[in-house]
């Protein structure tokens, strides 16, 4: 007995098939760098204001005080910033090294302070009371405490530190 086969089969062929797992490839790959780059604006703008809400506190210390809060040891990993505590969304930042640094002192003769984080995006993120944010791609969040202060007299404090994987204190509010 003769078997024919229908010429009118339905079904896909290998190449169709492949075309369409190409496409959701290709399209899963652009949902998984756009997911990627929106977290990565997430984490920085969470970085910024608490970067933001960190200075506003700084500044209402110096009004109620009259002097700017200090901070730790200008050298080694100075957990001390006894005047202020501090929440911080820790998820935002970059866990491979130096992360939030506080830094206050003389500049040009005047008392100032810097603050500067990293995000999870490796961003960094310098906050001058002179200059309002800047950022960079490059660099160490430790390297805006190095230069710059009158006499190289400045104090310092850390919120991350990286020996231990831990958060200091006065970043726990």
């Amino acid at each position: 007995m003769k078997t024919t086969w229908a010429k009118n089969t339905q079904g896909f062929t290998i190449v169709e098939l492949l075309i369409v797992v190409v496409v959701i490839a290709i399209l899963a790959a652009i949902s998984i760098v756009a997911y990627s780059g929106i977290q990565n604006r997430a984490n920085d703008s969470a970085v910024k204001n608490d970067l933001s809400n960190l200075a506003k506190k700084i500044k209402m210390y110096e009004a109620t005080n009259g002097e700017l809060p200090k901070g730790g040891s200008a050298t080694g990993n100075s957990a001390s910033f006894p005047a202020i505590t501090f929440s911080v969304a820790k998820s935002s930042y970059a866990t491979n090294g130096d992360n939030l640094h506080y830094c206050q002192g003389l500049k040009s003769g005047q008392e100032t302070f810097t603050i500067a984080a990293r995000s999870k995006s490796l961003t960094t993120f310098i906050y001058t009371p002179e200059s309002g944010f800047t950022e960079s791609t490059s660099g160490s969040v430790s390297g805006h405490c190095t230069a710059g202060w009158d006499g190289g007299t400045y104090t310092r404090s850390y919120g991350y530190y990286m020996t231990n994987n831990q958060w200091w204190p006065w970043t726990n509010g």
